[in-house]
């Protein structure tokens, strides 16, 4: 490593010096310059000396980078705030960053996470300890999912030496704490859009596509497309789950109600939020369960919100006979066994009556008895050996007649022998296929 102090100047008609002093540094072939901030030679030597000295520190492992000390002494929150801009810059979705910065700025101020050297795997257990039976396993972990996300951003800034959480902090089981989801009936279905009002359009698209609700609160009316021959819904790749665009199709029930909001709302405004004023919040699905009089939690402990149109849904895909792999590509999952075992409700799918087209292995009674008896006689008749045929039938008898003969035909070969009739031949003794017999002159 070697560092070179370096005068700008600007080359015009003769030199000048401008600027502020520069000090190269060349180490592991590469060249940097940073901008010691002065004009004076003698303090521009003294700071050069100095970066020195910090770099021999830093190559030994003595002194920590020069990014990480300066992110140790900023705020935490300060991070947090750039990673969140970074993500929306990257073009993530700005809701689900802005409601896990909010979780970091609980967490920060329950964990007394001031600085970055302040963030231990102590603090987040004692908390997640104190917060146990308030919140779900699930939000627990999200809100582990939070701190592990900017912690790594961190990490791969070079703002801190590595994540602390690494291999210390486990996620909480979520096994046996999911509430199962139902799906609705088709009359549930229909109480529940004569009473939902505004949000009717809604929750018939839901239960009609499987979108889901972030997807639906986004959807813009230049999305929607119902003078094509098959009316689709093309989801952007900014809102989908997996961040890839999307053709959702739509049955023609919901298109009809689409064309007939066109002209009010969507015609010459395709960039229109589709639902602006809607709210797509639980409390608001549990009021109108309510008013169509359908219990959110059924008898068997199964839950009925707003993500059960999207259970809904697949459900009546396998109730209409559709495959594996349609159910998949239409919910728009990437492993069959999510469409199977989560989305689909077995209760509602009329599998006993695969059974009705099962083979039937019944006979009359009569046909059983006679076919019994027949092998009662068959068993009770001894079979004779081949060698008492033999001594019946004579010692020819186990072998076939032969044909009578004609005059033999000339052949290359020799003479063959064939029978009275055209493509019989004589057999030769010890063959158990027909062949034709060859008499050397």
């Amino acid at each position: 490593m070697s560092l070179t102090v370096s005068e700008p100047f600007r080359r015009k008609r003769r030199a000048k010096f401008v600027g502020n002093y520069i000090v190269r540094i060349r180490r592991d072939g590469a060249v940097e310059e940073e901008n010691l901030g002065t004009r004076d030679k003698v303090v521009a030597r003294q700071k050069a000396l100095d970066r020195y000295r910090e770099l021999e520190r830093e190559a030994q492992g003595i002194l920590a980078p020069r990014p990480q000390r300066e992110a140790a002494a900023r705020r935490f929150v300060d991070h947090v705030e750039d990673w969140r801009q970074d993500q929306i810059t990257l073009g993530r979705d700005r809701a689900y960053y802005d409601k896990a910065a909010n979780r970091l700025t609980k967490l920060i101020l329950h964990c007394g996470w001031v600085l970055p050297r302040d963030i231990t795997p102590q603090s987040f257990t004692a908390w997640r300890s104190s917060m146990a039976g308030k919140l779900k396993p699930k939000t627990m972990n999200d809100y582990l999912a939070a701190v592990n996300a900017v912690l790594n951003w961190m990490h791969r800034q070079g703002r801190i030496a590595g994540n602390p959480f690494t291999g210390a902090v486990q996620k909480v089981s979520e096994v046996g704490t999911r509430q199962e989801k139902r799906a609705l009936t088709d009359d549930e279905v229909r109480r529940l859009l004569a009473v939902a009002g505004r949000r009717r359009l809604a929750y018939l698209l839901c239960v009609s596509t499987g979108l889901r609700q972030n997807e639906i609160k986004q959807l813009r009316w230049g999305d929607i497309h119902t003078d094509a021959a098959r009316p689709f819904i093309r989801a952007r790749a900014g809102t989908t789950k997996n961040g890839k665009e999307a053709v959702v199709w739509m049955t023609e029930e919901l298109a009809a109600e689409f064309r007939d909001r066109w002209f009010r709302y969507g015609a010459g405004n395709p960039a229109r939020l589709v639902f602006k004023h809607l709210s797509v919040a639980n409390r608001r699905f549990r009021d109108d369960l309510r008013k169509a009089g359908i219990p959110e939690i059924d008898a068997q402990g199964r839950k009925a919100c707003w993500h059960a149109l999207r259970v809904t849904f697949c459900t009546n895909l396998r109730r209409a006979g559709a495959s594996q792999f349609e159910a998949k590509t239409l919910m728009r999952h990437s492993d069959t066994r999510l469409t199977d075992s989560v989305y689909t409700d077995v209760a509602a799918v009329p599998v006993a009556d695969v059974m009705d087209r099962l083979p039937s292995f019944a006979r009359s009674e009569e046909e059983v008895l006679r076919a019994v008896a027949g092998d009662a006689v068959s068993r009770s008749v001894p079979r004779a050996s081949d060698g008492e045929r033999r001594k019946v039938a004579g010692p020819d008898a186990s072998r076939p007649a032969a044909p009578s003969l004609e005059t033999p035909e000339k052949t290359g070969l020799g003479e063959v022998w064939r029978g009275e009739s055209e493509g019989v031949e004589k057999w030769s003794r010890g063959d158990s296929n027909p062949r034709a017999v060859t008499v050397n002159p």
